[in-house]
């Protein structure tokens, strides 16, 4: 009878087990799908580098700007975040990727990377047109009262400008 209250006292039962079991399993499929997306993500960034290998930044940045222009936009994207990577002008770069999602109506993702760009360099030369487009991206996602007050802070930092024109126009149109 002491054998039995010891076993019954340091084993655990059927159902303990098989909870125990399942959350193992479970635990394992986690890693598993971790590790599956580490493998492609290292595979994607051995692609993308070695594409650039014996090329600078400037040129990688040179070479994304003609893309964008043209209109090579998914091309284009590879070189900014080429560059992203590298941190070469991640502000800029990260401007452009939000240019590229506005221009295809992906306004989420614009605002995603328009807001990080915004949050590596915020005097930039391009920030009434990143602010701008932010209002808009924000207004087509239905966020009408962030939209509002992206809107009339163009208008007052940047008063002479093209954008603050335009979003004014746009503001009148929220009311």
């Amino acid at each position: 009878s002491m054998l039995i209250d010891s076993i019954n006292s340091q084993y655990i039962t059927r159902d303990e087990f098989n909870v125990l079991v399942t959350d193992v399993n479970n635990f394992k499929s986690l890693v598993v799908k971790e590790l599956k997306k580490k493998v492609v993500t290292v595979k994607a960034k051995k692609r993308v580098d070695s594409s650039f290998k014996n090329i600078s930044n400037g040129d990688v940045a040179t070479k994304a700007k003609k893309l964008f222009d043209r209109q090579h936009y998914t091309d284009a994207i590879k070189h900014y975040k080429y560059l992203i990577e590298k941190r070469y002008r991640p502000a800029q770069s990260h401007y452009m990727i939000g240019e590229i999602y506005y221009k295809r109506k992906n306004y989420a993702d614009a605002i995603s990377y328009f807001k990080k760009s915004v949050s590596l360099y915020s005097k930039a030369s391009y920030m009434p047109n990143l602010m701008l487009h932010t209002a808009i991206s924000m207004d087509k996602t239905g966020d009408k009262n962030n939209a509002r007050k992206f809107y009339n802070g163009v208008i007052s930092k940047y008063p002479s400008s093209k954008e603050a024109i335009k979003a004014e126009k746009y503001l009148d149109l929220l009311h």
